[in-house]
């Protein structure tokens, strides 16, 4: 048979050859861990900021307390209708009183909440601390209501 320069000879053999799959699944694999790390930081930015957004919702349960029983919880279990049973059961299931579980890397749905009061006078609470885990900053972060430092207050 002859050839000119527009015909090319046809391969009996069809396929990919050796390298060019090598270098698909190593494509493939970079992308698979770009995907992975991107995923694992989205992650942890989510579980920090719902953990702080659960903090801020049970300062906002204690501040709804004090407007319906016209004064603040002393303590977790205390005072008219609980303050622990006005919290949503996902709240409840989260927090950890006195000593006990602290939030930490290997607790980092745990919420400790302290009541704070004059030292003078402990039937008088002065504010409020809430110890919750940072998997961004690997750290435990607090927020605070009302007064919560000072040599005149004490924290329980």
């Amino acid at each position: 048979m002859c050839y000119n320069k527009f015909m090319i000879k046809r391969s009996s053999k069809i396929g990919f050859t050796l390298t060019e799959l090598m270098i698909t699944a190593m494509i493939i694999g970079i992308l698979a861990t770009i995907g992975v790390i991107s995923y694992t930081g989205y992650l942890r930015r989510s579980r920090s900021e719902q953990n702080k957004a659960l903090a801020n919702e049970i300062l906002q349960a204690i501040e709804s307390y004090k407007i319906t029983y016209r004064k603040a919880p002393a303590d977790i279990n205390s005072g008219p209708g609980s303050f622990y049973n006005s919290l949503s059961p996902t709240i409840q299931d989260r927090i950890v009183t006195g000593i006990g579980v602290i939030p930490s890397a290997n607790n980092p749905k745990k919420l400790r909440i302290y009541f704070c009061n004059d030292a003078t006078d402990t039937d008088i609470i002065t504010g409020y601390k809430i110890d919750y885990w940072d998997p961004v900053d690997s750290a435990i972060k607090t927020t605070t209501s009302g007064e919560t430092d000072g040599s005149d207050v004490i924290c329980y």
